[in-house]
């Protein structure tokens, strides 16, 4: 019998589970990469934007445009100010973003002339919601997958924030609501 203490067990135990991580994370890495790939140079998809296009201000049109769209594409009331913060800080602050926010903007202003003959913001909820879901189809592969992305951060935002109130909270998750608040159920009526 060997003469372990159980300070080296616990030295093996813990090398050897250091050595199967990094062994996995090897296998992981390895089966990740595939033939030719250069991870310096990922391949842009046409049409997609790129971090080249420069952050700035959306102009109040697409602002508008974007607005609209996630109304349509949420389908419940929601704070107007809130996702238009959202989008204004993406489209100020991350490479590419304002230039997607244009051309989703402006994919949809096109498509609402042809089909409507009127601007996005003055069709029909349902008319919006078919439009964006139109566009959104008939874009090609990197622009698909970037207004697909879009679309998916709106209804992120809305999962957090507006769908608490849909839902029948007095606010969001995390938003401090009062003393009193903090004692009674949501909407519970009050003596």
């Amino acid at each position: 019998m060997s003469n372990l203490t159980r300070r080296a067990a616990l030295v093996r135990i813990v090398v050897a589970g250091g050595a199967v991580t990094a062994a996995g994370f090897g296998i992981f890495r390895f089966a990740r990469r595939s033939p030719g790939h250069s991870p310096s140079a990922p391949p842009t998809p046409a049409g997609q934007p790129t971090a080249d296009e420069p952050p700035g201000p959306l102009s109040p049109q697409t602002l508008a445009t974007l607005l609209a769209a996630t109304e349509a594409i949420i389908g419940v009331p929601i704070e107007r100010d809130h996702y238009a913060n959202f989008l204004r800080w993406r489209a100020e602050n991350l490479a590419g973003y304002r230039a997607l926010c244009d051309r989703f903007a402006e994919a949809l202003e096109r498509a609402a002339g042809e089909s409507a003959g009127k601007p996005y913001v003055a069709c029909a909820a349902a008319v919006r919601l078919q439009l964006a879901d139109a566009v959104t189809a008939r874009a090609p592969g990197g622009l698909r997958i970037a207004f697909e992305s879009m679309r998916r951060q709106l209804l992120v935002l809305f999962s957090r924030t507006d769908a608490y109130l849909a839902a029948g909270y007095d606010g969001w998750a995390g938003v401090p609501r009062g003393f009193a608040d903090y004692q009674h159920a949501p909407r519970v009526a009050r003596r």
